[in-house]
């Protein structure tokens, strides 16, 4: 039993002299820069029509990558979406949700429409 003892308090020991050192090694300069979000892109509508990131000017876009064959998720969150630009009532203009298939092979753009 003391040997237990003697092999438990030795791993307590390393571990925390371990923990001392990596949290010593830590840098904490705080991070800085610009996050890599939006720039061009190019994509099908529904309709057939070619769809950028200046197609929809002046206006927040939000994204919504699904699955017309998703059973659950994919119509309630858009029924989410819905209600949420309901709520949002005259602003629900300066917003421009755009579902992104994740089945192009299956999501044909007349399945789409």
């Amino acid at each position: 039993m003391k040997m237990f003892r003697v092999v438990t308090w030795s791993l307590c020991v390393a571990l925390i002299s371990l923990m001392v050192f990596v949290w010593s090694q830590s840098n904490d300069e705080p991070v800085t820069g610009l996050a890599d979000i939006g720039g061009e892109f190019s994509m099908m509508s529904a309709q057939g029509k070619t769809i950028t990131e200046k197609s929809f000017p002046g206006k927040a876009k939000m994204y919504f990558l699904g699955f017309t064959h998703c059973p659950d998720i994919c119509p309630t969150t858009l029924s989410d979406i819905s209600n949420w630009l309901k709520q949002l009532e005259a602003d629900a203009d300066k917003l421009q949700p755009i579902f992104v298939t994740a089945d192009p092979e299956r999501d044909t753009t007349k399945i789409l429409k």
